[in-house]
């Protein structure tokens, strides 16, 4: 699944599975017909609907502005250079290849499941989904995973109910018999979630069982479960914050060393309140590397996707309380600092999201029964209803292969006619059943013949019948020849082509500088003796040759004390103006805060080498050989666009954006 993935990222085709609802097409005015032909590539023809999936699927990628023209330019050039590789993988015979028909079979069999149901019951079950996606639960849970013993599991967590309802403690009893490693930690408390958070059957229990009430249990992939609910509370929508944070490892830090990171955290925190700057408290303290360079900045977030205290935190934060008090992770503390909120989408932002959502968990939910009732009406069933055809009973076509069977018809789903032969082959590849169990057990046989039959049916026409499917499937088989190709042509070629990266950066060495450097060791408090007992701990005659016991005393003497180590530029923001570019020790205060920066070398202007900046490199060159190839490609086969087509786009996209 991770290959087919990647390839959709790596096109242009990255939205999540959406409804094609054509915003171009929806006006009773529209004079514009959505199966002309837009473009051929190779006189191969591809029509204003076609173009227009992609273009309003991705819609929410671009920042188009006030320029129709430029805008649908943009994207065309893009589609274009799509539909060139898919064409030059077919020329390459990538789509003949055994992997390929193995991988893309089987993606269509999982693509098409969700599709198997009827549109009315999908559009009903999308607005429940949005009442709960305006919800938000908390609630917690007892899991026993699933084993050999079955019913030894439902005892199990019936027995654990039956304590929970009569009086016992839910988080105490997670924490002794729930088969969740997190119980350990959080007694079974999940905290508050939404929709598409949890599996269906985990979520369909925590919306319908009430406030104050214990589920009956149910099973998962994981196991049988029981849920409490302890409240509902209407959804809070997205948050995004920075943080700060101090590292102190719960499973490997001390009583003493966690005490000691939350007093470091309150002192930041209490100087942010008294106005310190977050950047440079960011900077100087944040033991999170990978966000601080963003000034702590964290990826937007919604209920359930973080711990639960992280989370309450977070929520309680405003433009008028922006900073938190240390919050408490696995990993240290956090002092966390508002950025936005966005409230709950309005229902046509995720509706087709919802319905992305709703397919894939229809095939779960819906009744068997109903489902083919569903699609014999669908696709004009006709036939016995119920028991078994007379012909079928009169020669027992499990069980004597001698009997001689006229291909009668049995029922017709459309106009392809189903006949005893067909059941009966169908019939051999199921357990031989004796005349006794043949009495018993035909009928439903007979039925079971007739769901598949009806499921194969929806399979085979689920292109002709539904444009999502249709375009979705064709994105798997585009996007599995494309990554093949792309790997083929680009991404591995680039990686291993070394004389051809050395060639590409001699061409282009004016871009691969490293100006003037130093490597800076920069201490800071605010403590106004800082310089002091810096040269006390770094020439005491018992120190001069351990760094750790020197830090040591630096610490005891600086709480506060932030240590920076690295090689910056003078433009890095780092830098104050005092601190030249070369080696010696220099002092300054900024911010109330008092900075000692000891210069260790100075290193000079230079040419990047590839082995510096190989990962770069190769980014570069790989889009260096894409960009020559797409020529190449352009050159070898034609491109045509119908202009008028094209100009009526340019219309239709000015009036629906009045």
């Amino acid at each position: 699944m991770q290959k087919i993935r990647t390839a959709i990222v790596c096109l242009f085709f990255c939205a999540s599975c959406a409804s094609f609802k054509n915003p171009f097409l929806s006006r009773k005015s529209n004079k514009l017909d959505e199966n002309q032909t837009f473009l051929t590539v190779d006189k191969t023809p591809f029509s204003v609907k076609d173009f227009l999936y992609v273009y309003n699927k991705n819609k929410n990628l671009r920042t188009p502005g006030k320029d129709a023209k430029k805008d649908i330019d943009q994207y065309l050039e893009l589609y274009v250079n799509f539909r060139l590789k898919i064409r030059e993988a077919e020329a390459l015979q990538y789509h003949e290849k055994e992997t390929f028909r193995k991988e893309l079979e089987q993606y269509q069999k999982e693509l098409a499941e969700p599709f198997l149901t009827a549109n009315e019951f999908t559009n009903e079950k999308v607005k429940e989904a949005y009442e709960r996606y305006r919800q938000e639960v908390h609630a917690s849970h007892i899991l026993v995973r699933h084993s050999t013993d079955s019913a030894k599991n439902l005892q199990k967590i019936r027995s654990v109910l039956e304590k929970a309802r009569q009086g016992e403690d839910f988080g105490d009893l997670a924490y002794r018999f729930s088969e969740d490693p997190s119980a350990k930690t959080n007694k079974g408390d999940l905290g508050f979630f939404s929709i598409m958070r949890m599996v269906q059957e985990f979520e369909e229990k925590a919306f319908t069982t009430p406030v104050g009430q214990i589920s009956e249990p149910f099973q998962t992939k994981f196991g049988y479960h029981i849920i409490k609910v302890h409240e509902k509370i209407p959804a809070r929508g997205r948050i995004q914050i920075a943080h700060i944070l101090v590292g102190a490892d719960s499973r490997r830090a001390s009583q003493e060393e966690t005490a000691e990171a939350f007093d470091k955290a309150m002192r930041i925190h209490n100087a942010l309140k008294d106005g310190a700057d977050w950047s440079e408290q960011c900077r100087l303290f944040s033991d999170h590397k990978p966000t601080v360079d963003k000034d702590g900045l964290l990826p937007e977030f919604s209920p359930g996707q973080m711990h639960p205290d992280f989370e309450a935190a977070a929520f309680a934060l405003s433009k008028e309380n922006p900073y938190s008090e240390p919050v408490q992770s696995a990993i240290g503390w956090h002092i966390l600092k508002f950025v936005q909120k966005k409230p709950v989408a309005e229902f046509k932002e995720i509706e087709n999201r919802l319905k992305s959502h709703v397919r894939f968990n229809l095939g779960k939910t819906l009744h068997q029964e109903e489902l083919v009732q569903r699609l014999k009406s669908r696709y004009n069933f006709v036939g016995a209803e119920g028991g078994v055809p007379a012909a079928i009973w009169e020669q027992n076509l499990t069980h004597n292969d001698s009997l001689p069977v006229a291909a009668a018809p049995l029922f017709y789903i459309g106009k392809k006619a189903y006949t005893t032969n067909d059941f009966k082959e169908f019939a051999g590849r199921q357990k031989p059943l004796s005349d006794q169990e043949w009495k018993a057990q035909g009928s439903k046989l007979y039925q079971q013949f007739v769901k598949e039959q009806l499921l194969a049916y929806e399979k085979e026409n689920l292109a002709l019948v539904n444009d999502d499917y249709k375009y979705l499937s064709q994105e798997y088989h585009d996007g599995i020849l494309l990554f093949q190709l792309m790997q083929d042509k680009v991404w591995n070629f680039a990686n291993q082509d070394t004389v051809g990266l050395e060639n590409f950066l001699k061409a282009h060495q004016d871009n691969y500088q490293w100006p003037d450097r130093v490597k800076v060791q920069m201490y800071s408090s605010e403590n106004p003796e800082l310089y002091k007992h810096m040269k006390h701990c770094l020439e005491e005659k018992d120190l001069a040759k351990d760094s750790r016991k020197q830090l040591e005393c630096l610490q005891k003497k600086l709480p506060d004390l932030s240590v920076r180590e690295g090689v910056f530029n003078h433009n890095d923001s780092i830098f104050n103006q005092r601190v030249a570019m070369n080696p010696g020790e220099y002092s300054y205060q900024k911010n109330a805060r008092h900075y000692y920066v000891k210069v260790k070398e100075a290193l000079k202007a230079r040419p990047q080498e590839l082995k510096e900046i190989r990962g770069t490199l190769v980014a570069d060159y790989q889009d260096h050989i894409e960009k020559e190839w797409l020529q190449e490609l352009r050159k070898k086969y034609e491109v045509k666009v119908n202009q008028r087509v094209l100009k009526a786009l340019y219309r239709e996209y000015e009036n629906n954006k009045k």
